[in-house]
């Protein structure tokens, strides 16, 4: 990864990382998403309330595979 990515990156891990553990957990990252901000809620194909539980349970399976 080339240094203007790396920074990038490095900005969007501190970002969600508030307590500054050093690594992020899927409450990090839980706590940052905005499901107001999505396609289908402003578009009022869902409500907020369950894109936000799809969101969290596809990163609760991505972490199960990648355990």
């Amino acid at each position: 990864m080339n240094n203007i990515r790396k920074g990038v990156v490095m900005k969007a891990f501190n970002m969600l990382d508030k307590e500054e553990k050093g690594e992020l957990d899927l409450e990090d990252v839980m706590r940052a998403y905005n499901a107001e901000a999505h396609p289908d809620v402003v578009a009022r194909k869902k409500i907020k309330e369950i894109v936000w539980k799809e969101f969290a349970e596809s990163l609760e399976l991505y972490v199960k595979l990648k355990v």
